[in-house]
């Protein structure tokens, strides 16, 4: 296959890989992982082109907060957890 690796910016790695798997393949949902900087960039750019991202980690508050001030925007975000807490 065709390297796609940026080299030491794994930031940039994603924002490619990303990018070329909506735009190349057309995906409609994609799912995955991302936290701190990697996931604002996941965010945004599937803003950009309306796709749906469900992320499968406790991702950060940073995320959920964005769907909530900008739901517009940020619609496309959805995260699951399937460990559950539970208090004594």
């Amino acid at each position: 296959g065709e390297d796609m690796s940026s080299g030491d910016d794994p930031i940039a790695d994603v924002n490619i890989a990303l990018t070329r798997l909506i735009t190349l393949h057309n995906v409609v949902f994609v799912t995955g992982s991302g936290n701190g900087q990697i996931g604002l960039m996941i965010q945004d750019i599937i803003a950009e082109h309306k796709i749906i991202f469900i992320s499968y980690t406790s991702s950060t508050d940073a995320l959920t907060q964005r769907v909530l001030d900008d739901y517009n925007t940020y619609k496309y975000f959805f995260k699951y957890n399937t460990f559950f807490e539970y208090s004594l």
